[in-house]
């Protein structure tokens, strides 16, 4: 089935299509300068409307919307069978069979969304949920088609290395949908009407992406058996990968939801929810980074240098965003939330802090994994790993509730242990040469850097986020460069690859 037709590169167009050489740290920084600029331009409109979300919808109905958007990540990580990474790999691979496989890639989304729309709504029905609620998963599952349709040609971008148009796509999306869905609630619309505005989202960015695909010169977008059988064989064991890491939120959020009152899970949702904002830095860097990581598996030297560049900037993001969640987290749920409603979002925001530093290490270790072909392996250990951080919130998530009022503090330690047993596993699982003393250096270094930056702001005679912010990140920047977390290599890499941009 042909979605969208474009013409057969030439041998110039070809040639534009393949990705410059660069040195490892001037191509991660300039693919994810590109990445950069798109996630702030989305965060910034996601900031927007999750404040407005949580002070329209209050702490019960901001619940709901939390579980149902935790149930199109759970159900699209299943649709999108691992194409995440499978659609780079091919296109980064063998450039010509991009068209093929993103072709096979849409039809398996279209299909896949609307069976798994109906999935969702029978499990919200199994989990409780009114008819309200049962309508609302079914719908946002159903509306997030067109949506995932257009990342999957933003995943054939990335492979090509044009991370601009992945994150013009971004950028649209997210635009139209807050641009949509703001004056709805404030006109008093309710969460059937951020659905439609999600919906409108994505078909905007879809029709973007079209227009991309034919900029680029791919190949012609067709569904092929073979390419379908790529995708689904290789792309399971990444499939099982990617739904037990997003099955652990989605495990607590149904644990808490059946645990504990709606306002908890609301609570819960609104920390998630700027948690998911801070883990963004690393999400870009390791996009930046995986096309490299996958052409180079076949070179030890090579793939463990790819791996050390992109893990030290993910190590100094790490330790700043642990040290600034829990110094700062009160100040970002008031801004988000208000003062009234999500008190205990604070508490909880800070108790996820630690994660952030173990989380980053996670996801860095994990693609580099992915890269190397250990995915079944690391399905075998993220299920056991699941198994044990659901056994701890069904203990705790109910005692913490009798104690303190609050049973995410259950869900919270529970996700910490299933961190630590990953880090473990990946610490096996990846390739000799790669976690290397200058790693561990590394891993000193930014911990050193962090509680540097703690102890300066904690020093302070006023904690004014207007001055503690800046201090932070000056205390922070400077440990880091005193400590040599932040090489002097690092900025020289950065500004060749802006200075190599502009003169393109």
């Amino acid at each position: 089935m042909s979605t969208t037709a474009a013409t057969t590169p030439t041998s110039a167009n070809a040639a534009e299509s393949a990705p410059p050489a660069h040195s490892p740290g001037a191509a991660i920084a300039r693919n994810a300068a590109f990445l950069v600029m798109g996630q702030v331009a989305t965060t910034a409109l996601s900031i927007a409307l999750t404040a407005v979300l949580g002070r329209r919808l209050g702490a019960a109905d901001y619940g709901l919307y939390y579980f149902a958007w935790s149930s199109v990540q759970i159900a699209y990580n299943v649709v999108e069978w691992g194409q995440s990474a499978t659609l780079i790999q091919v296109v980064a691979r063998a450039p010509a069979r991009a068209g093929a496989a993103l072709g096979s890639g849409i039809v398996m989304r279209v299909v896949g969304g609307v069976i798994a729309s109906v999935v969702a709504t029978l499990a919200a029905r199994m989990l409780g949920w009114d008819v309200r609620g049962q309508a609302i998963v079914g719908l946002m599952v159903l509306a997030w088609i067109p949506t995932s349709m257009g990342q999957a040609f933003g995943q054939v971008f990335r492979g090509h290395e044009r991370m601009s148009f992945d994150a013009s796509l971004n950028v649209l999306n997210k635009a139209l949908t807050v641009s949509t869905a703001l004056p709805a609630l404030m006109l008093g619309g309710s969460l059937g009407a951020v659905v439609a505005c999600i919906a409108a989202g994505g078909w905007g960015m879809l029709g973007l992406a079209t227009v991309l695909a034919r900029r680029l010169h791919l190949p012609r977008i067709q569904f092929t058996r073979d390419a379908f059988d790529e995708l689904f064989r290789t792309g399971f064991p990444l499939m099982v990968v990617g739904v037990t890491m997003l099955a652990q939120n989605y495990v607590e959020t149904v644990l808490l939801a059946s645990l504990t009152p709606r306002e908890v899970v609301g609570w819960y949702g609104a920390a998630r929810s700027v948690y998911g904002t801070l883990i963004m830095p690393a999400q870009i860097l390791i996009l930046a980074s995986f096309p490299r990581l996958a052409r180079s598996i076949e070179r030890p030297e090579l793939f463990a240098l790819e791996v050390r560049t992109a893990l030290r900037p993910v190590l100094a993001m790490s330790a700043l965003g642990a040290v600034g969640t829990y110094l700062f987290a009160e100040v970002a749920i008031v801004l988000l939330y208000g003062r009234t409603g999500f008190a205990p979002s604070v508490q909880n925001l800070q108790a996820l802090s630690p994660t952030l530093f173990l989380l980053f290490f996670d996801m860095i270790l994990g693609s580099a994994c992915i890269a190397a072909g250990h995915s079944k392996e690391m399905t075998v250990v993220k299920l056991a790993s699941l198994g044990v951080s659901a056994g701890v919130a069904w203990l705790l998530v109910p005692w913490s509730q009798a104690r303190w009022g609050n049973g995410a503090f259950g869900a919270i330690i529970a996700f910490g242990s299933s961190e630590v047993i990953m880090l473990v596993a990946f610490a096996v699982l990846i390739p000799r040469g790669v976690l290397t003393r200058r790693v561990l250096a590394d891993i000193v270094r930014a911990i050193l850097s962090g509680a540097a930056a703690f102890g300066v702001v904690r020093l302070l005679p006023t904690g004014t986020p207007l001055l503690a912010i800046p201090v932070c990140l000056v205390a922070f920047a400077a440990a880091a460069a005193a400590t040599g977390l932040v090489a002097r290599s690092d900025l020289v890499a950065l500004v060749a690859a802006v200075r190599q941009r502009r003169g393109r």
